[in-house]
């Protein structure tokens, strides 16, 4: 009986040994953390320190975290364990720890693509916190300059921070501060290693133009175009020491090449350059040689880039990395070239920088530059051939025009420029700022501006013709007085014999004040640029100018931002990249090809990157109600100088969280221009509704389902649309309005920490904006589309993904309005001339990424 008894409890034992057995936290997933007898705030406790600090120790580290009291860690005691890491490679446990993060900077496009480089760089070989400067801290993304100066401060008075407990408790240093920060700190000086790290990414795609992209293209370019692509190379040794070089051609692009003793070498761009560096008493910040970036104060005066991003605050996610820094980036066209440095020298800080270039760009017919212009492909056809069309409809043989007129590397430009900053205070910076912009053409921005040379008809006749800038002869005299177009004819002019650059024949100077404060939890900034006509360097308000004023206050829970922008009419700085809600040409002649000599010449609109003349206040608010309710509210006011006219954008944005796996986003946005002028063009008003709702699932699976609906609507115009003599008893009555609906579903698989499956179908009518996988996509019509994105990360250094897109659209019938209801001129390789055309389209996009 005896034996039979501890048998039966032998296997008791073991049943309980099979079915209780300690769960090991490091290697736990949410669903199993969930599990434990724990809180939400302690489950969430335990899961954030796992997920963004790494593994614990031992079981008594779990005792740390604040939400943990000894009831809880005594009945956790049998329950759980703690298996310790195993040793490795550091940077390798960095990026395994980090991946999610990485993966997504090194997928962004636009703005912020040379930061992102950047921030992958700090984010491996994340800087000491105790020996990093200000401005470094202030240049981390999502690091307001508030939580900045609190942790410099904090390792002014403390000695040091010892690690992400000692971070946390920095006092002034909000919640999402401190989330950001520690993504790119490191505490220990072991942590610096003096080993060559770097990184290669080769990206390439075929995803179409949108097709008011299109409309600017050369149609030609768009049959069968070549993929776009680009091979990057960064290296980086022991933090200090980097270089890199790029290779990039955009979609339908052919290859450019150096002529460099008759080889030819495909251009590209490169940089190399030292951080970090003490000469002396003065400390050698950046110094690179090559392509670089820069951003002055708010970017008002001076920033480069060929993006234009609408709302660019410099705070949260619109970061500015202020400074010079390495560029790799896709801009091609507002970049620079030469030399540049940034020092400092006990409170006062110094940029300095050189550069010559040669630029694309849109000549007068007399040979004087018009403007720099950003095409994308770029684009070699003549736009002034020898056959010239006649205001009648003719043409002529204008000998002055033999061979190509290029827009390709048409004008070189010169600049030097930078800010010299006075800091009397820990977060106070009076900075100044100049730059100058030479030209080997002089700078007349003419509109249709006539030009007289000898020609012959085609019966043979000598003659004198007319040949007009940028406008097709035949729209000239309808658009000469169009009010909306202030921002091009009063454009900067310049016609000198030499400046500091001897060969200059146009020159644009800007000058600017730059003034930054940070009060506790308060931050003032305050820049203001003129650009140098008529005036005087000394006196202010006697050149046109931009201004910009922001304020930000943050709290834990909440962060408030204000942002008033005044630019003049006659600010036309394209190195200019401050703050607004459009881009300089939007409204005015250039967005409308058909008025255009050719089409290639409203990428002006399309690709312009410097800010709009306006006027207006922008207020923002992220309210972190409670851990499940999150609201974010944008107010924009504003008025276009050109034409007095008045524009608002009001959204806000509610996410909830109502139980762990389950997130609701709402998002509601109303736009519009005010019709309280009866002078201006017709108003509009745009509505946008967006709901996403999101249920994840284990192992990093997620559901999302997707609804958007909205419209545009314009002003009554009863001789266009509805009956001639409306009774005002329809909604639909002698107005125009453009509904949206889409409707989608995507979903996350992983099947492993290194393989994920990310797919989704949508059906959409009308436009929509979207983010696939990381890819933002613009659509309009009425389709069909679905895709597949397929990432493998074989090691912590090779990762590929592989991304396919499909479209289904409705058929079209194709007509030109403006003539005639006419079909459009066939172009070989597109079929698009007839009736009942369906435009199906399949892309990829495929991205390789390697870390050593």
């Amino acid at each position: 009986m005896r034996p039979a008894i501890l048998a039966l409890l032998l296997i008791c034992c073991a049943g309980r040994g099979l079915t209780a057995a300690p769960l090991d936290l490091n290697s736990a997933t949410r669903a199993q953390v969930d599990s434990l007898p724990l809180t939400p705030d302690q489950a969430d406790a335990i899961w954030e320190r796992l997920l963004y600090e790494g593994p614990f120790k031992n079981l008594y580290e779990i005792a740390d975290l604040p939400q943990i009291d000894a009831n809880t860690l005594f009945n956790l005691r049998d329950l759980v364990r703690v298996n310790p890491p195993r040793p490795g490679d550091d940077r390798m446990d960095r990026i395994e720890d980090a991946y999610y993060r990485i993966e997504n900077l090194g997928t962004e496009e636009g703005t912020n693509v040379g930061l992102v480089d950047e921030w992958i760089d700090r984010m491996l070989e994340p800087m000491n916190v105790n020996d990093a400067s200000l401005d470094e801290l202030m240049d981390l993304q999502n690091v307001s300059p508030a939580d900045a100066v609190a942790i410099y401060n904090q390792v002014r008075l403390q000695g040091g921070i010892r690690g992400v407990r000692d971070l946390r408790a920095v006092p002034g240093l909000s919640s999402w501060g401190y989330r950001n920060a520690r993504n790119y700190l490191s505490f220990d000086k072991r942590d610096s290693q003096r080993a060559l790290h770097g990184a290669y990414t080769f990206r390439a795609y075929d995803t179409p133009f949108f097709a008011d992209e299109e409309l600017a293209i050369d149609p030609e370019l768009l049959v069968d175009p070549t993929p776009d692509v680009s091979h990057k190379l960064r290296v980086n040794y022991a933090g200090n020491y980097k270089a890199g070089a790029m290779w990039h051609r955009s979609l339908g692009e052919r290859t450019f090449y150096w002529d460099v003793a008759d080889a030819q070498i495909p251009e590209m761009k490169w940089f190399g350059g030292v951080e970090k560096q003490l000469l002396g008493p003065v400390h050698l910040d950046r110094a690179y040689v090559g392509d670089f970036q820069i951003s002055l104060g708010q970017g008002v005066a001076m920033e480069s880039g060929d993006f234009f991003n609408p709302r660019y605050s410099g705070f949260g996610f619109d970061k500015r990395l202020t400074g010079i820094a390495p560029d790799l980036s896709r801009s091609r066209e507002y970049t620079l070239r030469g030399a540049a440095a940034e020092a400092s020298y006990g409170k006062f800080k110094a940029i300095g920088f050189v550069s010559s270039q040669l630029k694309d760009a849109i000549l007068n017919p007399d040979g004087s530059l018009n403007r720099l212009i950003s095409m994308v492909p770029r684009d070699d056809r003549d736009i002034y051939p020898t056959a010239q069309k006649l205001e009648n409809g003719d043409t002529a043989y204008v000998a002055a025009f033999d061979g190509k007129q290029s827009m390709i590397d048409a004008v070189r430009e010169v600049a030097l420029g930078g800010e010299l900053a006075f800091r009397p205070l820990v977060g106070s910076s009076i900075g100044l700022i100049a730059t100058e912009f030479a030209y080997n053409r002089p700078i007349h921005p003419a509109l249709g501006q006539a030009y007289q040379f000898d020609a012959v008809t085609r019966g043979g006749l000598d003659t004198t013709v007319n040949i007009y800038s940028v406008i097709d002869a035949q729209e000239r005299d309808e658009i000469a007085d169009n009010q909306m177009n202030g921002e091009i004819v009063q454009g900067h002019y310049s016609d000198v014999d030499g400046s500091l650059w001897g060969d200059a024949r146009g020159v644009r100077r800007t000058f600017g004040l730059d003034l930054m404060q940070v009060v506790k939890n308060y931050t003032f900034q305050v820049e203001y640029a003129e650009l140098e006509q008529n005036g005087g360097v000394l006196r202010v308000g006697d050149d046109p100018h931009g201004l910009v004023a922001a304020a930000h206050a943050q709290w834990n829970s909440l962060t408030m931002l204000g942002v008033y922008r005044d630019y003049s009419i006659g600010y036309d700085n394209p190195y200019s990249r401050g703050f607004a809600n459009y881009a300089r040409y939007n409204g005015t002649t250039y967005e409308d090809e058909f008025y255009l000599a050719t089409a290639t010449f409203a990428q002006l609109e399309r690709n312009s990157p410097s800010p709009q003349a306006e006027q207006g206040v922008y207020l923002e608010s992220r309210f972190q109600v409670s851990r499940p309710l999150l609201l974010v509210a944008e107010l924009d006011n504003w008025t276009r100088v050109a034409d007095q006219a008045d524009y608002y954008r009001w959204v806000g944005k509610l996410t909830y969280r109502p139980v762990w796996p389950i997130q609701l986003r709402l998002r509601q946005k109303l736009q519009g221009r005010w019709n309280s002028n009866p002078t201006q063009p017709a108003g509009f008003q745009t509505y946008e509704n967006r709901i996403n709702l999101e249920y994840r699932l284990s192992r990093f699976d997620e559901l999302e389902l997707m609804y958007s609906s909205g419209y545009t609507r314009f002003t009554p115009r009863p001789r266009l649309i509805g009956t001639p003599d409306p009774t005002g008893e329809s909604p639909i009555d002698a107005q125009t309005a453009s509904p949206q609906e889409a409707v989608g579903i995507e979903v996350t698989h992983n099947f492993s920490p290194a393989l994920k499956l990310k797919t989704a179908w949508l059906m959409y009518d009308g436009f929509l904006w979207n983010f696939e996988d990381t890819e933002f996509v613009v659509v309009d019509g009425k389709s069909t589309r679905w895709w597949v994105s397929l990432t493998n990360r074989f090691s912590n250094a090779l990762t590929a993904r592989v991304k396919v897109s499909g479209d289904s659209p409705s058929t079209q019938t194709f007509r030109q309005a403006r003539d005639g209801n006419s079909y459009p001129d066939p172009v070989p390789g597109r079929a698009f001339g007839g009736d009942n055309v369906a435009q199906r389209t399949l892309s990829f996009r495929v991205q390789l990424d390697y870390l050593f």
